[in-house]
Parts: C-alpha cells; sequence; structure tokens
C-alpha cells in the first residue's frame, strides 16, 4: 500500500541552503516587513508598494481591468479586486517576470479568488514566478482542475531563478507535478501559512524547495500544511546542480 500523508503541519522555519543541510530556527526580518506579521527570508520582500494600484475587475482571461493586464504592467503595482469568482487563463497563463508585484487576495469581496487554467496545450502552472524579485503573493486560492498537455509544466506555484520573494495565506490543490516547486537559482523566499493539498497521483507532491541550483539559497516554508500528497512533504534538498563545462 502506497503511503499517503494525511495532514501534516509544518510550523517552523526551515531554511535551506546548498550543502548546508536545513535549519529549524526563527529568521530575522532584514529591511521593512512586506506586510505585518511577515516572516522568514523573503519577509522584507517590497512587492508593490508605494506604487501604482490596479483594479482587477473582471475574472477574464486578460483585457482591461484582468489579472494578466496587471501582472503584466511595469513599475510598483499593488493588484487589488473588485470581483471574486474563478480567473480561468483561457490562453497560457501569464509569467510574472516585471518585479515589484503585490497580489492582494485578500481585497477581493465575498469568496475570494480562485486561479485556473483551461487545460490543454496551454494548461500550464498558473501562477510561475520566473526571473525576477519583490514579489509578494496573499490570499489566492490555486485549483488545477483541468488537464494539461504537459505533466512537468504543471505546478500550481513555481518560483524559478528569482529573489525576494514571499508567498502567504494560499492554498493549492491538483497539480499534476508540485503544487509548489522553487528551481534554479532563488533565493531570500519566504512560504508561510498556506496550505499545499491533493496533488494528483501519481505524482502527487507537495513541496519540492529547490531543483538544481548553482548556489546557496535562503528559503523559509514556515507553518504551511502538507496534506494528502504521496511524497515531497516537503523535500528540504538542496544539491548544488553540476558544474557545467
Amino acid at each position: 500500500m502506497r503511503r499517503r500523508l494525511i495532514g501534516m503541519l509544518l510550523p517552523i522555519v526551515m531554511a535551506g541552503c546548498s550543502g548546508a543541510g536545513s535549519e529549524s530556527r526563527a529568521q530575522p526580518v532584514r529591511g521593512e516587513p512586506a506586510f505585518p506579521g511577515a516572516v522568514g527570508y523573503g519577509a522584507a520582500a517590497r512587492g508593490g508598494r508605494g506604487g501604482q494600484v490596479i483594479a482587477v475587475d473582471t475574472l477574464a482571461d486578460g483585457g482591461p481591468g484582468s489579472l494578466r493586464a496587471c501582472i503584466e504592467a511595469r513599475g510598483p503595482r499593488v493588484c487589488i479586486f473588485r470581483v471574486s469568482g474563478t480567473i480561468r487563463f483561457t490562453t497560457r497563463p501569464p509569467v510574472i517576470t516585471n518585479p515589484y508585484l503585490s497580489i492582494a487576495g485578500q481585497t477581493a469581496p465575498g469568496g475570494g479568488i480562485v486561479i485556473a487554467h483551461a487545460g490543454g496545450a496551454e494548461g500550464r502552472t498558473p501562477i510561475l514566478i520566473k526571473n525576477t524579485h519583490d514579489i509578494v503573493i496573499r490570499h489566492i486560492r490555486v485549483r488545477n482542475d483541468r488537464t494539461g498537455a504537459h505533466r512537468g509544466s504543471e505546478d500550481s506555484f513555481t518560483i524559478e531563478n528569482s529573489r525576494q520573494v514571499i508567498i502567504d495565506h494560499v492554498s493549492a490543490s491538483w497539480a499534476r507535478d508540485e503544487l509548489i516547486n522553487g528551481y534554479g537559482d532563488n533565493d531570500w523566499i519566504t512560504i508561510s501559512n498556506s496550505i499545499f493539498a491533493e496533488g494528483i497521483p501519481r505524482h502527487d507532491k507537495c513541496a519540492l524547495l529547490a531543483s538544481d541550483p548553482r548556489g546557496p539559497q535562503h528559503l523559509s516554508f514556515i507553518g504551511n500544511i502538507c496534506a494528502h500528497n504521496g511524497d515531497r512533504n516537503p523535500d528540504l534538498n538542496f544539491p548544488p546542480a553540476p558544474a557545467r563545462r
């Protein structure tokens, strides 16, 4: 019988560095906290603080007032929500590459915000943070409720080659790869107070907190629940990538 994790609360910081194992002590915030109560290595991520406030007032995939438009805008910005419900990306989900972004899901009325994709060839990771810095994402739910064509590109959250990122009070379910994944050279990252549950077998994985880094990483995984996943609850290996010739 395949072992399954029914529920696992991880209330402490686990900060991994390649070649240095892991730690389990609170990490001080270096700089102004992203929000009251922010903790861990990524707690000083600036996000869109002091920048433009952009209202998301449609659940559409794109166009004026969409989450995609706010993500793809430039300069410091805060996405606030005037709508609630499911934002389903029917084309390839946007990639968060422009820095200084806050997605404030707590501003949504009613039942809050769910982010999903439409499956098929464009059914990729709904929240991908790539080659950027100073990103704050809070109070959203990601549900991979339709099957994409590329299992290896279908996490719920991926952080790739980025720094100063905090993901807090989110939840993720039904990914066919990791529910949350760090790839490449990330640093100064916090993942906190979140639920990562019910990955899809047979690759039902909670959290792969590092993959193929070239150097040390500072990452805090605090107060999260990994539930009903077969593996990586979480995986704390931070091996350096093989030397490239």
